[in-house]
Protein backbone atom coordinates (compact mmCIF):
# COMPACT_ATOMS: atom_id res chain seq x y z
CA UNK A 1 0.00 0.00 0.00
CA UNK A 2 1.41 3.58 -0.88
CA UNK A 3 1.67 5.43 1.65
CA UNK A 4 -0.17 9.09 1.60
CA UNK A 5 1.25 12.06 2.18
CA UNK A 6 -0.81 14.98 3.52
CA UNK A 7 1.27 18.51 3.99
CA UNK A 8 -0.53 20.02 6.84
CA UNK A 9 0.51 24.14 7.07
CA UNK A 10 -0.25 24.77 10.86
CA UNK A 11 -0.62 27.54 12.91
CA UNK A 12 -0.89 27.16 16.84
CA UNK A 13 -4.27 28.54 17.60
CA UNK A 14 -4.68 30.27 14.18
CA UNK A 15 -8.08 30.53 11.74
CA UNK A 16 -5.85 30.04 8.96
CA UNK A 17 -4.47 26.65 7.42
CA UNK A 18 -4.50 24.22 4.48
CA UNK A 19 -4.58 20.30 3.58
CA UNK A 20 -3.90 17.94 0.72
CA UNK A 21 -6.66 15.77 -0.42
CA UNK A 22 -5.68 12.44 0.62
CA UNK A 23 -8.95 10.29 1.03
CA UNK A 24 -11.63 9.44 -1.10
CA UNK A 25 -14.47 8.65 1.57
CA UNK A 26 -15.15 9.54 4.71
CA UNK A 27 -14.92 6.76 8.21
CA UNK A 28 -17.16 6.95 10.84
CA UNK A 29 -15.30 5.80 13.76
CA UNK A 30 -11.85 5.29 14.91
CA UNK A 31 -9.55 2.48 14.87
CA UNK A 32 -8.30 2.35 18.29
CA UNK A 33 -8.70 4.06 21.81
CA UNK A 34 -5.45 6.39 22.15
CA UNK A 35 -4.03 7.01 25.85
CA UNK A 36 -4.47 10.92 26.63
CA UNK A 37 -2.22 13.39 24.60
CA UNK A 38 0.99 14.35 26.54
CA UNK A 39 1.18 17.87 24.68
CA UNK A 40 -0.94 20.97 25.28
CA UNK A 41 -0.09 21.86 21.84
CA UNK A 42 -3.04 22.21 19.72
CA UNK A 43 -2.62 22.66 15.99
CA UNK A 44 -5.60 23.93 13.70
CA UNK A 45 -5.83 22.67 10.15
CA UNK A 46 -8.44 24.38 7.86
CA UNK A 47 -10.29 22.87 4.98
CA UNK A 48 -12.17 24.38 2.57
CA UNK A 49 -14.41 22.51 0.28
CA UNK A 50 -12.15 21.59 -2.78
CA UNK A 51 -11.67 18.12 -2.14
CA UNK A 52 -13.10 14.03 -2.35
CA UNK A 53 -13.65 14.49 1.43
CA UNK A 54 -14.97 18.18 1.80
CA UNK A 55 -17.16 18.71 -1.62
CA UNK A 56 -18.60 21.70 -2.76
CA UNK A 57 -21.75 20.10 -2.93
CA UNK A 58 -21.56 19.52 1.06
CA UNK A 59 -20.62 23.08 1.05
CA UNK A 60 -23.80 24.33 -0.52
CA UNK A 61 -26.13 22.49 2.13
CA UNK A 62 -24.24 24.71 4.38
CA UNK A 63 -21.82 21.96 6.18
CA UNK A 64 -19.53 23.48 8.43
CA UNK A 65 -18.01 22.54 11.65
CA UNK A 66 -14.62 21.88 13.73
CA UNK A 67 -13.52 18.54 15.32
CA UNK A 68 -10.58 17.80 17.55
CA UNK A 69 -8.92 14.43 16.16
CA UNK A 70 -6.40 12.85 19.03
CA UNK A 71 -3.28 11.17 16.71
CA UNK A 72 -0.73 8.51 17.70
CA UNK A 73 2.06 8.92 15.64
CA UNK A 74 5.43 6.23 14.94
CA UNK A 75 9.00 7.79 14.76
CA UNK A 76 8.74 8.70 11.26
CA UNK A 77 5.42 10.87 11.72
CA UNK A 78 2.78 8.33 10.21
CA UNK A 79 -0.21 8.06 11.78
CA UNK A 80 -0.84 4.96 13.54
CA UNK A 81 -4.43 5.42 14.72
CA UNK A 82 -6.43 8.66 15.25
CA UNK A 83 -10.11 8.72 17.61
CA UNK A 84 -12.23 11.94 17.40
CA UNK A 85 -11.26 14.16 21.26
CA UNK A 86 -13.93 16.75 20.77
CA UNK A 87 -16.40 15.67 18.91
CA UNK A 88 -18.36 18.54 16.54
CA UNK A 89 -22.32 17.62 16.88
CA UNK A 90 -22.23 16.65 13.36
CA UNK A 91 -21.31 13.05 12.71
CA UNK A 92 -20.57 13.76 9.07
CA UNK A 93 -17.92 16.39 10.16
CA UNK A 94 -16.26 13.83 12.75
CA UNK A 95 -16.35 11.50 10.14
CA UNK A 96 -14.65 13.42 7.60
CA UNK A 97 -11.75 15.13 9.65
CA UNK A 98 -10.91 10.74 10.45
CA UNK A 99 -10.82 10.41 6.77
CA UNK A 100 -8.30 13.27 6.36
CA UNK A 101 -6.51 12.53 9.57
CA UNK A 102 -5.84 8.44 8.30
CA UNK A 103 -3.41 5.70 9.82
CA UNK A 104 -0.37 5.43 7.19
CA UNK A 105 -0.78 9.16 6.62
CA UNK A 106 2.39 10.78 7.43
CA UNK A 107 1.70 14.83 8.82
CA UNK A 108 3.88 17.57 7.21
CA UNK A 109 4.71 19.35 10.68
CA UNK A 110 7.81 18.97 13.36
CA UNK A 111 6.73 17.90 16.79
CA UNK A 112 9.50 17.16 19.26
CA UNK A 113 10.25 13.52 19.35
CA UNK A 114 9.56 12.92 23.10
CA UNK A 115 5.86 13.71 21.89
CA UNK A 116 4.18 10.50 20.33
CA UNK A 117 0.52 11.84 20.64
CA UNK A 118 -0.65 14.93 19.61
CA UNK A 119 -4.34 17.16 19.21
CA UNK A 120 -5.41 18.80 15.94
CA UNK A 121 -8.38 20.62 15.26
CA UNK A 122 -9.72 20.30 11.77
CA UNK A 123 -12.21 23.03 10.73
CA UNK A 124 -14.10 22.31 7.74
CA UNK A 125 -15.27 26.26 6.66
CA UNK A 126 -16.94 26.55 3.01
CA UNK A 127 -15.97 30.41 2.23
CA UNK A 128 -12.29 31.47 2.15
CA UNK A 129 -12.16 35.04 2.90
CA UNK A 130 -11.46 36.53 -1.00
CA UNK A 131 -14.70 35.09 -2.11
CA UNK A 132 -16.85 36.32 0.67
CA UNK A 133 -17.66 39.39 -1.08
CA UNK A 134 -19.91 37.62 -3.76
CA UNK A 135 -21.87 35.45 -1.00
CA UNK A 136 -25.42 35.69 -1.62
CA UNK A 137 -28.10 36.08 0.76
CA UNK A 138 -29.68 32.40 -0.06
CA UNK A 139 -25.95 30.96 1.43
CA UNK A 140 -26.21 32.76 4.18
CA UNK A 141 -29.91 31.74 5.18
CA UNK A 142 -28.90 27.77 4.41
CA UNK A 143 -25.51 28.49 6.08
CA UNK A 144 -27.83 30.00 9.01
CA UNK A 145 -30.41 26.74 8.44
CA UNK A 146 -27.71 24.13 8.80
CA UNK A 147 -26.09 26.42 11.89
CA UNK A 148 -29.84 26.29 13.93
CA UNK A 149 -29.72 22.61 13.70
CA UNK A 150 -26.73 21.96 15.14
CA UNK A 151 -26.87 24.37 17.87
CA UNK A 152 -30.70 24.51 18.08
CA UNK A 153 -30.28 26.52 20.98
CA UNK A 154 -28.13 29.55 19.80
CA UNK A 155 -29.04 32.42 17.31
CA UNK A 156 -28.81 32.46 13.75
CA UNK A 157 -26.77 35.54 14.57
CA UNK A 158 -23.66 33.56 16.23
CA UNK A 159 -22.49 32.37 12.87
CA UNK A 160 -18.63 32.72 12.48
CA UNK A 161 -20.23 34.49 9.17
CA UNK A 162 -20.93 38.22 11.07
CA UNK A 163 -17.53 38.17 13.68
CA UNK A 164 -15.82 37.77 10.18
CA UNK A 165 -18.09 40.28 8.15
CA UNK A 166 -17.57 42.71 11.15
CA UNK A 167 -13.57 42.60 10.90
CA UNK A 168 -13.86 43.01 7.31
CA UNK A 169 -15.79 46.47 7.51
CA UNK A 170 -13.88 47.47 10.23
CA UNK A 171 -11.15 47.01 7.68
CA UNK A 172 -12.75 49.02 4.68
CA UNK A 173 -14.05 51.53 6.18
CA UNK A 174 -10.84 53.39 8.38
CA UNK A 175 -13.38 56.44 8.82
CA UNK A 176 -15.07 55.56 12.25
CA UNK A 177 -18.24 57.74 11.28
CA UNK A 178 -19.15 56.05 8.55
CA UNK A 179 -18.51 52.09 9.47
CA UNK A 180 -21.28 50.33 9.07
CA UNK A 181 -22.14 48.67 13.00
CA UNK A 182 -21.85 45.35 13.48
CA UNK A 183 -25.07 44.68 16.26
CA UNK A 184 -27.33 42.22 16.67
CA UNK A 185 -30.05 44.58 14.87
CA UNK A 186 -27.68 44.78 11.69
CA UNK A 187 -27.75 41.07 11.62
CA UNK A 188 -31.11 40.68 12.61
CA UNK A 189 -32.33 43.17 9.63
CA UNK A 190 -29.71 41.56 7.03
CA UNK A 191 -31.30 37.89 8.11
CA UNK A 192 -34.83 39.18 7.22
CA UNK A 193 -33.61 40.94 4.12
CA UNK A 194 -32.19 37.89 2.48
CA UNK A 195 -35.16 36.20 3.53
CA UNK A 196 -37.13 38.05 1.43
CA UNK A 197 -34.55 38.32 -1.56
CA UNK A 198 -31.97 35.17 -1.54
CA UNK A 199 -30.94 36.66 -4.72
CA UNK A 200 -29.02 39.88 -3.51
CA UNK A 201 -25.22 40.20 -2.39
CA UNK A 202 -25.53 39.95 1.18
CA UNK A 203 -22.57 42.17 2.15
CA UNK A 204 -24.42 45.14 -0.01
CA UNK A 205 -27.25 44.18 2.50
CA UNK A 206 -25.31 44.72 5.11
CA UNK A 207 -23.99 47.82 4.20
CA UNK A 208 -27.27 49.45 3.68
CA UNK A 209 -29.18 48.21 6.69
CA UNK A 210 -26.53 49.02 9.30
CA UNK A 211 -27.02 52.68 8.82
CA UNK A 212 -30.44 52.51 10.26
CA UNK A 213 -28.64 51.24 13.77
Amino acid sequence: MNNLLIFILVFCYSSIGAAQDTASQAISSASSSLASPKTLDVYEVVIYPNNKIYTPELAAQGVQGTALVALNLDESFLIVSSEISEKSRDELIDSMALSLLKPKVKVGFKMDDKYRHDLIKVKFTKDELLSLRNKTCGDVIVDGQYFKKIYPEKDESDLEFWSVTGGLMYINYLDKSKRPLNTQKTRELVMEECRLHPEKNVFQAYQRLAQFN
